[in-house]
Parts: C-alpha cells; structure tokens; sequence
C-alpha cells in the first residue's frame, strides 16, 4: 500500500517473527496448515506513534476523529478520566478532526467542527473548554481553509443554481490560498489547498480532465495528507468513472505507482459504500482490487468490507466443529456458548509460539471488556504441542480456552471458508451465533475498544 503505512509483527515461514514498525496491522502472515514459528520477541518496543493529550477544564467528553491505514475515520474518545491517546503513526501528514452539535440560545442546535493538521508532532496538546465544548486555538488548527471551502461546498450542493455557477468563486478562492500559502514553509498547507480545490472541482464538473491530470500526475505518495478529505475525493473519482475505467490497463506500466495505490483506496472506499457491498455490479473493478499491493497486505480486512461472509453457512460451519478443553473434554461450540451465556463473544484464534496473539492477550486483559462480551480463546497449536498450550493458556488466565484440530476435515473447511490467512484473527459473533465481525480490529488498535463498548450499534457500523 501507500510507503507511509507501516505494517506491524509480520511473521514469515523462513525467518521468523520480525518487528516491522508500527502495530497497525498486528499479524502473523502464514497459511495455517503451516503454522510454526519462535516467537522471542515479544518485548520488542513500537515505533512510530503519536499521543494526544486534552486538558478538561472540567468534567466533559471529547472525541478526535482520524484516518485509519484506509483513509476511513474512526473516533479517538476522551474524557476528564481518559485524557489520552497513544495510537500508530500510520502517515506523515494527515488531519483530525472534531465535531459536535450543541443546543444553542435560540433553542435550535448548532454544529461546532474543528480540524487540525498534523505532520512533524508526536505529541499533540490540546486544550478543551466542557462548558462552551470546543477546543482552545491551536497552532495546527486549519479551520480557516476549511471553512471557506465548505462553505462553497455547500452552495454546490444544495443551491438550486447551476453547479458551474460557482467556478469563478472556487478559482478565485483557490488562488488566494495558491498566493497565501507560497512558501516553503507553508507546503502542507499548500497541498492542502490544491486537494480542497479539486475535490471542489469534482462536484461541479464530475469528469474534469483537471481532476484527473491532478490525481494522475500531481498527487502522489510522498506529498499527500490522509483525511476524509481525501477519502471523499478519491470515492467520487472513483465513483464518476466506475463505468469508463480500463481496469485491465491499472497497472505500474501504465500509470505512476501513486496514481495506482490511489485508486486502489478509491476503488475499496467506492466497494465497501452499502449499496455496492457484496453485488457483481463492479466485478471488473472488484477483481482489480483483489489484484492489488493494497488488498495483499490488507486481504482480511478489505474481504469483510466487499464480500461479507454469508452467515448461515457461517454459523452451520461453526456448529460442526469440535473442541477440547483444558481438561480434553470435547465440546461443540454451542456447548461452550452456554455454559458461559452473554450477549456477544470474540473469537481469538491464537497460538503458543505467535507473539502478537500472546500480546493481544495481556493488551485485553489490561483494557477491561465491556460486560456484555466475553473472549473465547481457539488455540491452533499442533497437537504434540497441546501442553503447552494447556500451560501457556493457565498462565495467561485465558478462562474459555479451547483446542481445535487443524487437521480435522471440519476444522479445514471451516478455516478456508473464513479465510484464514493469519493469526491472530478475531471474530465478533452474538449470543445465537450470527456474524457481526469476520475480521474484527487487533487489541492494539484504538477501535478495537470503542466498537465493543458500542457493540449494540454494531448494524450501523
């Protein structure tokens, strides 16, 4: 994918486990059947991160929106308890933002939104007043640019005037921000202002010849800043061409590496949209993706994105198999479910010599789940290696561990049809077996606790 994307705890078959930046994406690369590794580095220290840190003036709630390895947001949440966040440095550049709707005065409600963006800082600083539910100025904060320009988009948008009407009011605003911001020091404020203007210039003219010299020969990897902005850009570039592209030609023979990695983001942004999720309307442009660097690296968690499993066989699948437990007592799955009864369960498939999945443990048992879920444990250990997992599991207070045999006909089945291409893999299911999740986020990323906290909402995710 995009060279600034680090990808975390990759573990190979020749050379074991090796630490390469980041923990973004915390897995162990190995087909299962195959699945043996040491695993000794388990202290390794992560690199490449960044903190926010709020100071409440008071009790309150905040949270920052940020751009995952896929461009897509997810909330980093706050309050005067939870005042900080650690996460994965995932890009060189890239905007966060805040937002919120507040009562107002006159009894309507009004909508705050702030924006900053981040390049050479680990640490960020911010202030947040709980009473008037905004941040203090900063001097990251980009409101400026970004207000002026959604101003226009809105006019593009929602006035009845033609669309084109507004040209001569976008160049000259881009023009502004063109002379305002010509300096060396000002380049990532530069660049923005370009990605504004052509994503702007997207909505008026959906096929511009400018806006796809700019993607094609201008934006590229090494001067680009991740946000929704982009997101939003690069879906709709996607989404005006879907019908016209020549997937068969998007290769690195024909166009720049950047322009290829782009349009593979567009092109996920574009499949994972609900109306195009699952259907063969786009099969060429899906088939394309699946084709891709990106999608390599990422297969899991772009998988569950365009083509969810299908959750009656996934449920029969997982009703067929077999368990031992500690004690070598075999047990269903549904067995397991009711002796411990909740409303949600995470699945972690795991082993004894994959250190991730060891990490993922300790990070859980730290982290305090949620009440309404509760973990059950699936070893893949080889079956000459059972005691150690029986011991490994004891010491690492797993209390619904089970093994599973890789080398049953079940177990094979069910394990080709999830896909399962790595470990550790965690699967989010509720209390009647349904899939929720079938390649739920790492104990490490910051979505991982926010989405169990909001799991009842899950449909809407």
């Amino acid at each position: 994918m995009i060279n600034h994307l680090k990808k975390a705890f990759l573990c190979n078959k020749p050379i074991g486990l090796l630490l390469f930046m980041s923990f973004t994406l915390l897995t162990c690369k190995k087909e299962i059947k195959k699945l043996q590794i040491k695993a000794n580095e388990e202290n390794q220290k992560l690199s490449d991160s960044i903190k926010f840190s709020i100071n409440f003036t008071d009790k309150g709630y905040a949270f920052l929106s940020v751009p995952d390895r896929f461009l897509y947001s997810y909330p980093l949440t706050f309050n005067d308890k939870k005042t900080s966040h650690t996460i994965s440095r995932d890009f060189d550049s890239f905007i966060v933002s805040y937002s919120v709707s507040i009562p107002s005065e006159n009894g309507k409600r009004e909508f705050v939104q702030q924006n900053y963006l981040i390049s050479d800082d680990s640490i960020i600083n911010l202030k947040y007043n709980s009473r008037t539910y905004r941040f203090e100025n900063h001097k990251l904060n980009i409101d400026s640019i970004n207000n002026t320009y959604s101003a226009i988009k809105k006019k593009i948008l929602t006035s009845k005037k033609k669309k084109i009407f507004y040209k001569n009011e976008l160049d000259t605003l881009y023009t502004y921000y063109r002379n305002k911001f010509n300096d060396r020091k000002e380049f990532l404020k530069y660049n923005l202002n370009e990605l504004y203007y052509y994503d702007r210039l997207q909505l008026i003219d959906s096929l511009n010849d400018k806006v796809d010299g700019f993607l094609k020969n201008e934006l590229n990897t090494n001067n680009f800043i991740a946000s929704s902005i982009l997101y939003d850009f690069l879906n709709r570039y996607i989404e005006y061409r879907i019908t016209t592209i020549d997937f068969d030609k998007i290769d690195s023979l024909n166009y720049s590496k950047s322009y290829v990695e782009f349009v593979s983001l567009g092109v996920f942004a574009f499949l994972r949209n609900e109306e195009n999720k699952g259907y063969n309307k786009f099969l060429n442009a899906k088939n394309w993706l699946r084709g891709t660097k990106m999608y390599a690296e990422n297969k899991e968690a772009i998988e569950k994105e365009i083509e969810p499993l299908d959750n009656e066989n996934f449920k029969k699948k997982l009703a067929e198999l077999n368990f031992s437990d500690t004690k070598n007592k075999q047990l269903s799955f549904s067995q397991i479910t009711k002796q411990s009864p909740t409303q949600y369960f995470l699945i972690d498939f795991w082993a004894t010599w994959c250190a991730p999945c060891i990490q993922g443990v300790k990070t859980m048992n730290k982290m305090g789940l949620p009440k309404n879920i509760k973990v059950i444990s699936i070893s893949v250990d080889k079956e000459k290696d059972k005691q150690k997992w029986k011991t490994k599991t004891k010491e690492l207070e797993q209390s619904l561990s089970y093994w599973i045999d890789e080398t049953d006909s079940d177990t094979k089945e069910f394990m080709k049809f999830i896909e399962m291409q790595s470990i550790p893999r965690y699967i989010l299911i509720d209390k009647d077996m349904n899939l929720i999740d079938q390649a739920f986020y790492h104990p490490q990323e910051p979505q991982f606790l926010s989405k169990l906290q909001n799991i009842k909402n899950h449909k809407y995710w």
